[in-house]
């Protein structure tokens, strides 16, 4: 439930949104498309989300390449 929650929290934040691979250790592991112009936007929803469930531990990494959206 955690995980689905994270993913419609941010994904209107982002251009697209893609599954990374399972890992271990952690609840989700989403990679979120985000324009640059709205980079902090998407640092915001993420602070919303954290103030809203505390009980989340949520580490955004990036800007990173876009290395997931491409085939």
């Amino acid at each position: 439930q955690d995980a689905a929650l994270l993913r419609q929290a941010l994904e209107d934040a982002a251009e697209d949104t893609c599954p990374g691979p399972p890992s271990g250790g952690w609840l989700a592991n989403i990679s979120f498309l985000v324009d640059r112009e709205h980079g902090e936007e998407f640092v915001a929803a993420v602070a919303a989300l954290r103030r809203e469930n505390p009980h989340l531990v949520l580490r955004v990494n990036g800007p990173l390449p876009p290395y997931s959206f491409v085939e």
